[in-house]
């Protein structure tokens, strides 16, 4: 499973041109009803989630796919956001990995926000940094039904520092690079 910071639609077809694989995307269920984007999320491998916490189906979907060994992505702000802090992650990452045992793969993107930020329909040309993270791996849930609280908020709190960084990072290659060409 791949998790990411969130700035533009352009992130998941960057992280898509990351691998060979066919991902899975977890998308807010509102962008299904765009005749074409629906189209497009589907083809791409997007699963509706229902923003509200409680969308059972999505969260028994992705656990399946994860424990078929397909590889998911979440964006685990929620919504894409704005600028170089990321925004408190929601839980549910956390929860997939420890529950379907599978390692956590870092994902962070610089420059999709200028290239294509809110309110924009076509990008513009910017400089993208891209780094992917060592994996992460989540405690095991063990014989346990339920898997404790303060194991998701951990994973979580992980999650949430190792983005930060790899964001940062991303974000001062991409303005080195831009200064020494110009």
């Amino acid at each position: 499973m791949a998790v990411g910071g969130h700035r533009s639609y352009l992130d998941t077809f960057l992280v898509s041109a990351l691998t060979r694989r066919k991902l899975r995307y977890i998308a807010k269920r509102s962008l299904f009803r765009y005749r074409w984007w629906g189209a497009l999320l589907t083809s791409l491998g997007g699963l509706p989630m229902e923003k509200s916490a409680g969308d059972v189906h999505t969260m028994r979907q992705s656990l399946d796919m994860l424990r078929e060994d397909q590889p998911l992505v979440i964006f685990p702000e929620g919504i894409r956001r704005s600028g170089p802090n990321l925004y408190k992650l929601y839980e549910g990452a956390a929860f997939l990995a420890i529950r379907a045992g599978v390692p956590v793969l870092p994902v962070a993107i610089w420059g999709t926000e200028a290239a294509m930020g809110r309110g924009m329909m076509i990008p513009r040309p910017k400089r993208l940094y891209i780094i992917v993270g060592p994996p992460i791996h989540p405690p095991t849930p063990g014989s346990i039904q339920r898997i404790p609280r303060d194991a998701i908020q951990r994973l979580t709190d992980e999650l949430s520092g190792v983005l930060q960084n790899l964001l940062t990072e991303a974000r001062i290659k991409t303005e080195a690079r831009i200064k020494t060409e110009t």
